[in-house]
């Protein structure tokens, strides 16, 4: 069988061997998950240490649940086709172009975020995207947003429920129809998009206006990095999302300037 390189339409994949390729992409995911030494408070009585276990805990969960799941469902990745041995296509081109996609969708949301701040900010401390920019929180995104998050929600979350959703509902189909695959586009977009709630409830009141722009941008962002994903490969997925990172930091220096 050959690899799925689109939404439904070629056969499955060869099963990825599950131990060596969830090692090969937690190896990849630790400096994200440093990362968050960038960005997490100081909590008292709380060494620094500790406030990485959680994501280094569902880090190694989510990669071994996509190396099982993913490749059941048809769902990619260029590097755990490297480490089974399957000739994939690589192309830097392709990789150059995500990337260019999520610079585009990070400098539109940003400044979008920007111009309806006074609608959503209220009295609360949250920063616009363009103002809460910095290089540190550049770097955490890259990393952490870039490689971590899409392990998480993409390969582990997404392979999972598309695979549930084929098994309960779709199973006489040789493969996860288009409908399959867009339900779990949704649920991880939405799962992602609601991940972003309890930093921003840390940091104050969630008011209505500044829920409906957390859940909302960043479910955009979710679908976008999911439709990626299902359509080409996890690694596709992982450069629009550091591109999107990058799209702020571009969108935050032209605000600077204007």
């Amino acid at each position: 069988m050959t690899p799925r390189d689109d939404l439904g339409t070629k056969p499955l994949p060869l099963r990825y061997p599950i131990a060596r390729t969830s090692c090969v992409l937690i190896g990849l995911g630790v400096p994200g998950v440093l990362s968050l030494l960038l960005a997490l408070p100081e909590i008292a009585g709380v060494p620094r240490w500790a406030l990485l276990i959680n994501p280094a805990i569902f880090l190694i969960v989510s990669a071994f649940i996509g190396s099982w799941a993913a490749p059941r469902c048809g769902l990619r990745s260029l590097v755990a086709d490297r480490v089974a041995g399957i000739d994939s296509r690589f192309s830097a081109r392709d990789l150059a172009a995500t990337l260019a996609v999520g610079a585009v969708l990070g400098l539109f949301i940003a400044l979008f975020d920007e111009v309806t701040a006074p609608l959503w900010q209220g009295s609360s401390n949250i920063s616009a995207l363009g103002s809460a920019w910095s290089p540190a929180v550049l770097l955490f995104g890259v990393l952490y947003g870039g490689i971590v998050e899409e392990i998480m929600m993409r390969w582990g979350v997404m392979s999972l429920v598309v695979w549930v959703i084929w098994r309960l509902a779709a199973r006489s189909s040789p493969v996860p129809t288009r409908w399959v695959l867009v339900i779990g586009a949704v649920v991880s977009a939405g799962l992602f998009a609601a991940g972003h709630l309890p930093a921003a409830a840390a940091s104050g009141d969630l008011t209505l206006p500044l829920v409906l722009r957390i859940v909302g941008l960043n479910a955009v962002v979710g679908l976008v990095l999911a439709f990626l994903y299902a359509t080409r490969n996890l690694e596709s997925a992982i450069s629009a999302h550091m591109g999107f990172h990058v799209g702020v930091a571009v969108a935050a220096l032209l605000l600077a300037i204007l």
